[in-house]
Order: C-alpha cells, then sequence, then structure tokens
C-alpha cells in the first residue's frame, strides 16, 4: 500500500476536520500539524518561500504534514502531477480541467495581487491572511485542550477524532531566520525523538 506523505496545505482547521474521513481512508502512517500564526516571526515568512518544498522533503516517507497556507502555484502542479492526498482530497475546483484546456492561462501569472503577480490557478485557490490564521491556530489549539499561546508548534496524531496527540513546542525558535528554521525542522524530522514516535504509532 503506498501511504502518503509529505506536506499538505490545508485552508482551515474546518477543512481538515470536514474531510477526515477521506484523509484517515488514505492510511498514513502518521498525521501531523505545524501551527504558527502571523505573530511568529519568522515561520510566515519560511512558509511563504521555500518551507512547502523543504518541508515536503522532510516529511515525505515518514508522515503526512498538514500546513495551514496557501499552496503555491508550484505545489499546486507538483500536487496534480503525482495526484497526491492534496489533489484527491482539497483541489476541488470545478474551473480546474476547463483551465487547463487554454493554453497559458491557468499557469502564467496574470494578476497581481496584494503587489504579487499571481495565476488565475493560484486565483482559485483559498488564501489565509494573518486574521485568519489567528483564529484557525486559536481553534486548533482549542480542539487539543491546548493554552492560546502555546505556538509555534508541531502537533502529531493517528487519529484527529481522538484528541491523542504527540506535542512538539517550538517557541524557543520564534526568532529563528528562515535558514535557522529549516536547519531545525530538518533535524527534527531526523532525530531520535521523531523516530521514536514513529516506532511508538
Amino acid at each position: 500500500m503506498n501511504r502518503p506523505s509529505g506536506v499538505f496545505p490545508v485552508s482551515g482547521f474546518e477543512q481538515l476536520a470536514s474531510s477526515w474521513k477521506g484523509i484517515r481512508a488514505a492510511g498514513a502512517t502518521l498525521y501531523g500539524l505545524l501551527v504558527y500564526d502571523g505573530g511568529d516571526h519568522h515561520f510566515p515568512s519560511y512558509m511563504n518561500n521555500f518551507g512547502l518544498l523543504a518541508l515536503n522533503s522532510h516529511a515525505r516517507r515518514r508522515c503526512a504534514l498538514f500546513v495551514i497556507v496557501s499552496p503555491s502555484q508550484a505545489y499546486i502542479d507538483y500536487a496534480r502531477t503525482k495526484s497526491n492526498l492534496w489533489a484527491q482530497v482539497f483541489d476541488t475546483t470545478a474551473l480546474a480541467a476547463p483551465i487547463r484546456e487554454i493554453p497559458h492561462v491557468g499557469e502564467e501569472p496574470m494578476f497581481e495581487v496584494d503587489g504579487k503577480q499571481r495565476s488565475l490557478r493560484q486565483l482559485l485557490t483559498p488564501s489565509m491572511n494573518d486574521f485568519l490564521l489567528a483564529e484557525e491556530v486559536e481553534s486548533i489549539l482549542e480542539y487539543f485542550g491546548c493554552r492560546p499561546t502555546e505556538h509555534p508548534c508541531l502537533m502529531f496524531f493517528n487519529d484527529l477524532n481522538s484528541k491523542d496527540f504527540w506535542f512538539v513546542d517550538l517557541a524557543r525558535w520564534r526568532g529563528w531566520r528562515d535558514d535557522a528554521l529549516e536547519a531545525g525542522l530538518r533535524d527534527y524530522f531526523g532525530s531520535a525523538d521523531f523516530l521514536r514516535m514513529l516506532a511508538e504509532r
């Protein structure tokens, strides 16, 4: 069985929870959430720059890691090419097929949003801003019975409905810049603690 692994952007906790039956049926070895908000210093810039690509590499063949972030165009194309869990469960854009039939329209950055060039495909995927992200983080922490200040963090679980989870506190990483965050996350996913958690699941 080819178990799903890697990183999967979601528009919010509700999307993850409402799609859980389909996600669970895919049978990942372990599930996780990277939880952070706009006030967690360099975490947002890390995710907006190369975080999705890096985390996908770290989590691949280990776990299915969900992050509340808008997927980049490169990720959307990758997910559709691989028909990964994101493409199977979350890529429900009704116009995806027609767009593919129009040469260059879906892929080329044709629109400017918040000073950034966006393609039509990116505009058709859910966006996230700091206010919405803060509310999502609050909902996640409340769901798992954590304090509202216990972020950034990683949460790992076997079943979202059981509310049993492993908590990894990343608060001391809050001031780390992108390159330090990347090194820290890379090291964590190869650490004895993480591998022991995988073995215990």
